[in-house]
Formats: C-alpha cells, sequence, structure tokens
C-alpha cells in the first residue's frame, strides 16, 4: 500500500479519494474505464441499523457494484427500535424488509448480526460474531461508522468492526 497523508490527498475529492487510500484506480461504471477489470474486489459496509450502510456510502456501495465489485452490507441491528408506534417485532421486520429493498437497488448483498436496536453490545460474543464474519468474507475494504458519534450504536458498531 502506498504512503497516504493529508497533503497527498489534497485535491482529491469523492470516489478519487476513496480510491487513493485504497491503493486502486478510480471507480467508474465502466469497469474497463477503471482499470479494476482485472481484481474483482470484496468491500463489507458494517452499519449499526438498516439504513445505515445505505444513507451513510450508498453512492459509493452502487459505484463499486455498478463496476463489478461485490458488496455486502452488513447490520448490526434489524431497526427494531426504528418506527414510533410500532412494536420491536414489526418495527424490525418492516426496517429489515426496506433494507433488502434497498439492496436490491444497489446490488448487494445483505447480512443481520441479530442485536437489538438501542441494546447493541461490546462482548466476546459479539467481537467474535462481526470477527468471524469479516475473517470469512475476507473482504479488500471495510467501511462502518465514524467512531465518534452521538449515537450509541454507532460507537459500538464501528468498535466492533474496526476491531475485527
Amino acid at each position: 500500500m502506498k504512503n497516504i497523508s493529508r497533503r497527498n490527498m489534497i485535491g482529491l475529492s469523492g470516489m478519487s479519494a476513496v480510491a487513493s487510500l485504497a491503493g486502486i484506480h478510480t471507480i467508474s461504471k465502466n469497469p474497463a474505464e477503471s482499470g479494476l477489470q482485472s481484481k474483482k474486489l470484496k468491500i463489507i459496509v458494517v452499519g449499526a441499523h438498516p439504513g445505515d450502510p445505505e444513507c451513510g456510502c450508498g453512492g459509493t456501495i452502487a459505484l463499486f457494484t455498478a463496476a463489478g465489485h461485490e458488496v455486502v452490507a452488513a447490520y448490526l441491528t434489524r431497526g427494531e427500535a426504528g418506527v414510533q408506534g410500532k412494536s420491536y417485532e414489526e418495527a424490525g421486520k418492516i426496517r429489515t424488509d426496506e433494507a433488502l429493498k434497498e439492496c436490491k437497488i444497489i446490488k448487494c448483498r445483505a447480512e443481520f448480526f441479530g442485536q437489538i436496536d438501542g441494546n447493541c453490545e461490546i462482548k466476546e460474543n459479539s467481537y467474535a460474531q462481526v470477527n468471524d464474519f469479516i475473517k470469512k468474507e475476507n473482504p479488500d475494504l471495510v467501511f462502518t461508522h465514524w467512531p465518534i458519534v452521538s449515537h450509541r450504536d454507532h460507537r459500538i458498531c464501528s468498535i466492533l468492526a474496526y476491531d475485527a
């Protein structure tokens, strides 16, 4: 991997910056134009709730999948606390269905870890589950939440993904 510094990132934006950080050529909808046709990448986007990967980097996911790369959207929870006036079971079904539809649109695969929205935990089994998943998938790139955001579930998700 090449040495990346703030100085050599100046002037890069969007996918150029992502590509530079990843040590790859700029992504294009046409794989032949991107210079990536020889190596298909696997990318994992880990989010705490349905909608987090899509809202956080849905455009990036769509660019990678359009260029022929495999992307997995992994969710710690099913969004059980995310629909006001609905039970956890009802909200979880609604949010899971939404995530599956969104993944179909941007052509990525969804995986769910089974934690509960609003009650995400960092425990030995949580570390093991995320670590085993990432080890099994063997991605080239992993995207997740910024580690110092206000939402506790997002911070936990970031820590679990980072440690894995």
